[in-house]
């Protein structure tokens, strides 16, 4: 640039100087280089929380819809309802609250994990919507999945009427087969947030309630 009388703005060795006293680390001039860092100087900038957050979303990734079901024990939570009841999105949510989520489907067409019966009751949370809404949600999936030519995996009958009856039916007698579970949520006019607010303050009562004990 001085050799052709050009103006520049030297913008990164400031910003390396900067990382380099905040890491206590000094660049090593190779663009993508590693840093070996140890675990002191990593917890600078990343606190437990940051890997509670990673953790969790990495579990529910790996125990999405029924997967892994035998480390449930493991779950600070574990969501239960039919398909399109909104168990991903709040999985998610609550990932992001370091809160470990399992999720199943449940219909009389699928079998039932051993698990509902291993695990501690309390860490099931149920979650239903109601029929003609859960016939608009499977619905728009269909569409979705057609719109972007994406192959159906879903039976010919997943949003009829008589289908979505049915898996609302048999949710509700899982129910009565498990007394000690919570009263669903019916998340028809409840908003993801609001249902992530709700199943968090049950979880931090039952971390609460395993402190005391």
């Amino acid at each position: 640039c001085q050799e052709n009388n050009l103006a520049f703005i030297d913008v990164m060795t400031p910003l390396l100087d900067e990382f380099s006293g905040f890491l206590e680390e000094p660049a090593l001039g190779v663009p993508g280089g590693a840093v070996n860092m140890s675990s002191r100087k990593v917890s600078k900038m990343v606190n437990r929380d940051f890997f509670g957050m990673v953790d969790a979303v990495k579990f529910g990734q790996q125990h999405i819809a029924g997967l892994n079901s035998q480390d449930w024990g493991r779950a600070d939570l574990i969501l239960v309802g039919p398909s399109r009841t909104g168990k991903g999105p709040v999985a998610h949510y609550l990932a992001q609250r370091g809160v470990k989520c399992a999720s199943i489907n449940v219909s009389p067409k699928e079998p039932l994990p051993a698990e509902l019966e291993l695990v501690d009751p309390s860490k099931f949370a149920v979650l239903i919507v109601n029929e003609d809404r859960l016939i608009e949600l499977r619905r728009a999936r269909l569409q979705e999945a057609e719109r972007r030519n994406m192959p159906m995996l879903l039976e010919p009958d997943y949003a009829s009427v008589d289908r979505v009856r049915e898996d609302l039916e048999f949710t509700y007698r899982l129910l009565e087969s498990f007394p000690a579970w919570d009263e669903p949520i019916d998340i028809t006019f409840v908003s993801v947030e609001e249902t992530t607010s709700i199943l968090f303050r049950r979880v931090l009562a039952a971390r609460k309630r395993m402190q005391t004990q």
